[in-house]
């Protein structure tokens, strides 16, 4: 959908570099694209720290390592009055990301869904046979970041955009979100959400050091 804003040091996009890697180096990135009024569909991203599904994630949010796995989730909605046939769903994963899986879900329950999966796009084709007037489709979709021996040297953290587009049989054109997440490339024993969240501690850890030393100066 329109409307979301990125604003982060390192954002890499297919835009810039004119590949397929979906990477970008801008300060600010205007995501999404048309959102005609027949249907709609809404790209988020699953935290990793608070669980919590959001638009996009910037490098000054939870980060992810080499082989963790990315949680992402879009929505379709049938806006119109009139029953839609024939949807076609394609996921277009970036640079330093494979498919993992795929699950329809309905409430609590996820059943698992079958894509046609382009190793060499990184794409992800889903079809469906429709959905009714003013009903939505929610698909949960899981990505794993590929070994830290795939990234360039010198680079410690960047991040990417993992976009979708959906149309149906009645809408051609479609409507296309997009949802931003970013990598730390560290050791590889760093948890999976990265090092942005250790930093948290580290004035705790500090203050509770000079603690220590002040103890044990007034003690002698």
């Amino acid at each position: 959908m329109s409307g979301k804003t990125i604003t982060t040091a390192f954002v890499i996009t297919a835009a810039t570099l004119s590949l397929n890697t979906n990477v970008v180096f801008a300060q600010n990135y205007g995501t999404g694209g048309s959102s005609p009024k027949e249907m709609t569909i809404n790209k988020e991203v699953l935290n990793p720290i608070t669980n919590k599904y959001v638009e996009n994630l910037t490098s000054t949010d939870p980060t992810f390592s080499p082989e963790g796995n990315v949680i992402f989730r879009f929505t379709i909605k049938n806006t119109t009055n009139a029953n839609m046939t024939t949807i076609t769903t394609v996921d277009s994963l970036p640079i330093y990301m494979s498919f993992v899986s795929a699950a329809l879900v309905e409430g609590d329950k996820e059943t698992a869904i079958n894509g046609e999966v382009n190793k060499t796009d990184r794409t992800v084709t889903l079809k469906f046979d429709g959905l009714a007037a003013g009903a939505t489709k929610t698909v949960k979709m899981t990505a794993k970041v590929d070994a830290k021996t795939a990234f360039p040297a010198g680079r410690s953290s960047f991040c990417l955009v993992n976009a979708v587009k959906t149309t149906s049989r009645n809408w051609e054109n479609g409507d296309n979100d997009t949802a931003q997440f970013c990598l730390t490339v560290g050791a590889q024993t760093l948890p999976v959400a990265g090092f942005n969240d250790l930093l948290n501690v580290l004035p705790f850890l500090t203050l509770g050091g000079v603690g220590v030393a002040l103890m044990k100066s007034k003690k002698n």
